[in-house]
Protein backbone atom coordinates (compact mmCIF):
# COMPACT_ATOMS: atom_id res chain seq x y z
CA UNK A 1 0.00 0.00 0.00
CA UNK A 2 1.75 3.22 -1.09
CA UNK A 3 2.01 6.28 1.53
CA UNK A 4 -1.21 8.04 0.50
CA UNK A 5 -3.68 5.04 0.49
CA UNK A 6 -2.63 4.29 3.96
CA UNK A 7 -3.06 8.12 5.42
CA UNK A 8 -6.61 7.73 3.55
CA UNK A 9 -6.98 4.79 5.59
CA UNK A 10 -6.24 6.35 8.34
CA UNK A 11 -8.36 9.43 8.19
CA UNK A 12 -11.09 7.10 7.31
CA UNK A 13 -10.85 5.28 10.54
CA UNK A 14 -11.39 8.92 12.20
CA UNK A 15 -14.78 9.08 10.33
CA UNK A 16 -17.91 9.30 11.49
CA UNK A 17 -21.42 9.86 9.76
CA UNK A 18 -23.96 11.86 11.62
CA UNK A 19 -27.61 11.89 10.54
CA UNK A 20 -29.20 15.63 10.72
CA UNK A 21 -32.86 16.25 11.85
CA UNK A 22 -33.75 17.10 8.13
CA UNK A 23 -32.92 13.58 7.40
CA UNK A 24 -29.54 14.30 5.70
CA UNK A 25 -26.03 12.82 6.76
CA UNK A 26 -22.72 14.25 7.01
CA UNK A 27 -19.53 12.69 7.01
CA UNK A 28 -16.84 13.80 10.55
CA UNK A 29 -13.68 13.43 10.71
CA UNK A 30 -12.38 13.64 14.23
CA UNK A 31 -9.03 15.51 14.62
CA UNK A 32 -5.56 13.86 15.52
CA UNK A 33 -5.69 13.33 19.43
CA UNK A 34 -2.60 15.98 19.11
CA UNK A 35 -4.80 18.51 17.97
CA UNK A 36 -8.06 18.30 20.38
CA UNK A 37 -7.58 21.37 21.73
CA UNK A 38 -6.51 23.68 19.22
CA UNK A 39 -9.51 22.78 16.99
CA UNK A 40 -12.06 22.85 19.95
CA UNK A 41 -11.09 26.46 20.67
CA UNK A 42 -11.91 27.36 17.27
CA UNK A 43 -15.44 29.16 16.47
CA UNK A 44 -18.22 27.19 15.13
CA UNK A 45 -17.99 28.16 11.46
CA UNK A 46 -14.03 26.66 11.88
CA UNK A 47 -15.01 23.65 13.39
CA UNK A 48 -17.72 23.02 11.15
CA UNK A 49 -14.92 23.48 8.16
CA UNK A 50 -12.07 21.28 10.24
CA UNK A 51 -14.81 18.29 10.93
CA UNK A 52 -17.38 18.15 7.77
CA UNK A 53 -16.15 16.59 5.63
CA UNK A 54 -18.75 14.81 3.62
CA UNK A 55 -22.42 14.52 3.14
CA UNK A 56 -25.22 12.48 1.62
CA UNK A 57 -28.52 13.13 0.07
CA UNK A 58 -28.09 17.11 0.26
CA UNK A 59 -29.81 18.55 -2.59
CA UNK A 60 -29.88 22.05 -4.28
CA UNK A 61 -33.49 22.72 -2.81
CA UNK A 62 -31.55 21.69 0.58
CA UNK A 63 -28.78 24.99 -0.04
CA UNK A 64 -31.14 26.56 -1.59
CA UNK A 65 -34.33 26.34 -0.36
CA UNK A 66 -37.78 24.63 -1.95
CA UNK A 67 -38.88 26.02 -5.36
CA UNK A 68 -35.86 27.60 -5.54
CA UNK A 69 -33.05 24.93 -6.22
CA UNK A 70 -33.66 21.66 -7.95
CA UNK A 71 -33.69 17.79 -6.15
CA UNK A 72 -30.58 17.46 -7.63
CA UNK A 73 -27.57 16.28 -5.48
CA UNK A 74 -24.62 18.42 -5.00
CA UNK A 75 -21.30 17.07 -4.59
CA UNK A 76 -19.96 17.77 -1.46
CA UNK A 77 -17.98 21.10 -1.11
CA UNK A 78 -16.50 22.35 2.41
CA UNK A 79 -17.25 25.31 1.83
CA UNK A 80 -20.54 25.22 1.02
CA UNK A 81 -21.35 22.71 4.12
CA UNK A 82 -19.91 25.81 6.37
CA UNK A 83 -22.30 28.42 4.74
CA UNK A 84 -25.41 25.93 4.80
CA UNK A 85 -24.64 23.92 8.18
CA UNK A 86 -24.00 27.42 9.95
CA UNK A 87 -27.55 28.40 8.89
CA UNK A 88 -28.45 25.67 10.59
CA UNK A 89 -27.55 26.34 14.39
CA UNK A 90 -29.43 23.21 15.78
CA UNK A 91 -26.94 21.19 13.11
CA UNK A 92 -23.87 22.75 14.47
CA UNK A 93 -24.60 22.06 17.95
CA UNK A 94 -25.36 18.36 16.87
CA UNK A 95 -22.03 18.20 14.74
CA UNK A 96 -20.01 19.27 18.09
CA UNK A 97 -21.95 17.00 20.13
CA UNK A 98 -20.70 13.83 18.44
CA UNK A 99 -17.37 15.19 18.11
CA UNK A 100 -16.95 15.72 21.70
CA UNK A 101 -18.82 12.25 22.07
CA UNK A 102 -16.15 10.22 19.92
CA UNK A 103 -13.42 12.34 21.35
CA UNK A 104 -14.41 11.86 25.01
CA UNK A 105 -15.06 7.98 24.28
CA UNK A 106 -11.39 8.06 22.49
CA UNK A 107 -9.60 9.71 25.40
CA UNK A 108 -11.34 7.52 28.12
CA UNK A 109 -10.34 4.63 25.95
CA UNK A 110 -6.55 5.68 25.75
CA UNK A 111 -6.49 6.60 29.37
CA UNK A 112 -7.38 2.85 29.94
CA UNK A 113 -5.15 1.23 27.71
CA UNK A 114 -2.29 3.12 29.40
CA UNK A 115 -3.74 1.63 32.73
CA UNK A 116 -3.02 -1.81 31.39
Amino acid sequence: MNEQALIRKMQQARERVLELPNGKRVTLRMPLQTQYFRVFKLPPEELVAQLVVGWDGVTEADLLGDGVGASDAVPFSAEVAVQWLCEQPGCVSLIISKALEVVNSKTRQTAEDEKN
